[in-house]
């Protein structure tokens, strides 16, 4: 059963109706050393060739929808992202123009940023912002949930469970065979209705994240996104000659 207030017709992106979360990146800079990161968009970006500065180069940048991009170096101290695109000046001399910009998490070492092109006719013509991406949030084998409605819900596996508050994030590790395999996943509202059940495929070096969304019309179920990614081996160093 799907309880009225379930309805609710989020209107905003899903991707920005998270940025009250304690785990996005406007905390207060931080100058790193160097961290990774990664990118995404849900729908196709009408910019063609996208680039992210690194001090004073400029290196090209692959985001393809719904899939994480590759994981990319970002060294020199930079306290925010910026990616740019090529451009004219006044003078029709070519230059890299900004296009988004979004701060850095305090204290990790890998982000993910999710991109998706503006509706305002002001302002740079991307919306971006980051999340914590590191492993000691969002470890191996296990599930980040996302609930981008304005209700609290439930989530829960087998041996695992957790509530998931109104526009805010869970990590859960359920037990996973050793070579995966399918598990069954409730989502409730705190009533125990059940408003979603699926068999998510788990593995050990795998990670998924989840998006829940409000439904599309009343009545109908929540709607989910999935954006998975396998951790790869770290191949063991050569010895010294």
């Amino acid at each position: 059963m799907i309880l009225p207030y379930m309805c609710l017709y989020l209107k905003a992106g899903l991707l920005f109706v998270l940025l009250p979360l304690s785990t996005l990146s406007a905390q207060t800079p931080q100058v790193r050393s160097a961290i990774e990161f990664s990118c995404v968009s849900w729908e196709q970006i009408s910019i063609s060739e996208i680039f992210y500065r690194e001090r004073s180069e400029y290196i090209e940048l692959e985001c393809r929808p719904k899939v994480r991009s590759q994981l990319y170096s970002l060294k020199g101290g930079h306290e925010a992202l910026e990616l740019y695109t090529k451009g004219f000046d006044e003078d029709g001399k070519p230059i890299f123009k900004l296009i988004a910009q979004a701060p850095i998490a305090v204290g990790t070492s890998r982000m993910l940023f999710f991109i998706q092109e503006s509706k305002q006719a002001e302002g740079l013509p991307l919306n971006m912002f980051g999340i914590d991406d590191s492993l000691a949030v969002f470890p191996m084998g296990s599930f980040r949930f996302v609930n981008t409605t304005q209700v609290p819900l439930q989530v829960l596996f087998p041996n695992s469970k957790g509530a998931l508050p109104a526009r805010g994030m869970k990590v859960l590790t359920p037990k996973i065979p050793k070579l995966g395999g399918f598990i069954p996943l409730y989502v409730t509202d705190m009533e125990k209705n059940v408003v979603f059940e699926t068999r998510l495929f788990g593995q050990p070096r795998g990670r998924k994240m989840v998006f829940i969304q409000a439904p599309d019309k009343p009545g109908a179920r929540v709607r989910v996104r999935f954006l998975p990614e396998i951790i790869p081996q770290e191949l063991p160093k050569p010895e010294a000659p």
